[in-house]
């Protein structure tokens, strides 16, 4: 057993933890930190905000949420 960890045939299988599935779509999500990376993109995606500028006008924003890792 020792040499086939020397020689490098050994191998181990991380599978994901998570399977999404939306429609026909399927993703894999390994951890937990990729997991919140997606709930937070996909809870931002087609949102925006409207801003009434100083001459009265309306202003459509994409809203897109910036964090550090």
């Amino acid at each position: 057993m020792p040499e086939l960890v020397d020689k490098g045939y050994l191998y181990i299988a991380q599978p994901p933890l998570f399977k999404i599935t939306k429609g026909k779509n399927e993703s894999y999500i390994k951890n937990e930190k990729e997991l919140n990376e997606f709930i937070l993109k996909k809870s931002s995606e087609k949102k925006k905000i409207k801003v009434l500028q100083k001459d009265h006008t309306l202003v459509d924003y994409n809203l897109f949420i910036f964090y550090v890792i």
